[in-house]
């Protein structure tokens, strides 16, 4: 009973409708890095709100993975140097915010150290 309330509940389109407009807006965001960070990253990719970011070598995923979680953030450090991004489907406005501060941070924590 329960997964079928979940799953009613993610099935809405104006839910899934919200879920692809927050995506749009983290990945935007996400692209800036490119951006700010042309050593640091190649390319963000993915679909909605799973979101990797993949990470030009010399640098590292785990590095940056590793700086986010210092500040509070939780990634997925995936295959082909990627950094992934999870969020829960009702994240809002405000932790979307938290998270690109947390990413902005840790992309010059690593950046800085001048290697992964």
């Amino acid at each position: 009973a329960a997964g079928m309330a979940v799953m009613e509940a993610v099935a809405n389109d104006e839910f899934l409708a919200e879920v692809t407009e927050k995506g749009e807006r983290l990945r935007t965001r996400l692209e800036q890095f490119i951006g700010n960070y042309p050593e640091l990253f190649e390319l963000v990719r993915g679909k909605g709100l799973m979101i990797g970011m993949i990470v030009q070598e010399p640098y590292t995923n785990a590095a940056l993975g590793a700086a986010a979680r210092d500040l509070g953030l939780l990634t997925v450090v995936a295959g082909g140097n990627v950094l992934r991004m999870l969020p829960p489907l009702v994240i809002g406005d405000t932790e979307i915010k938290e998270a690109i501060d947390a990413i902005d941070k840790a992309c010059a924590t690593v950046v800085s150290a001048g290697h992964d």
